[in-house]
């Protein structure tokens, strides 16, 4: 029985990791495309977030959701973060251009402005979370 049950997640992580190995580019300089194309859409998917939040904190018609939004924007930051993370390991192994580091340097930026956003704001009411959420220029773009 254990033997059968070791054999089983044997092969699952073996598929998981041919899986993976099908999913990626070939080369460093498509990875890196991948990734930075992954964190600007979590980039967008936090803004997206905030806009929800913000929209449902200028109803005043109760505040039980506002913790469900306002969760799922610091997932959504957590995410961001990762993906630049990635990002940014990709970039220091293919050598790339200087606009390639900038713009990771811009999303990183941003992904900490979301981090910290969440992580100050996160004991915070309705009415300060709405405030400091209205204050952050990078929630229009």
């Amino acid at each position: 029985m254990l033997l059968a049950a070791l054999a089983a997640s044997a092969t699952a992580c073996t598929s998981l990791y041919r899986r993976t190995q099908v999913e990626m580019p070939p080369n460093v300089a498509a990875e890196l495309t991948l990734r930075i194309s992954g964190a600007q859409k979590a980039e967008q998917i936090t803004r997206q977030a905030a806009a929800t939040l913000r929209d449902n904190l200028m109803r005043a018609d109760g505040a039980s959701w506002h913790e469900s939004d306002f969760d799922r924007l610091e997932a959504a930051a957590f995410d961001f973060e990762r993906r630049v993370l990635a990002a940014r390991d990709v970039a220091e192994k293919s050598g790339e251009p200087d606009t390639i580091a900038m713009e990771i340097e811009r999303l990183s930026k941003q992904a900490q402005l979301w981090l910290e956003y969440a992580q100050t704001h996160r004991a915070a009411d309705g009415a300060t979370r709405l405030k400091a959420l209205e204050t952050l220029p990078h929630l229009q773009r």
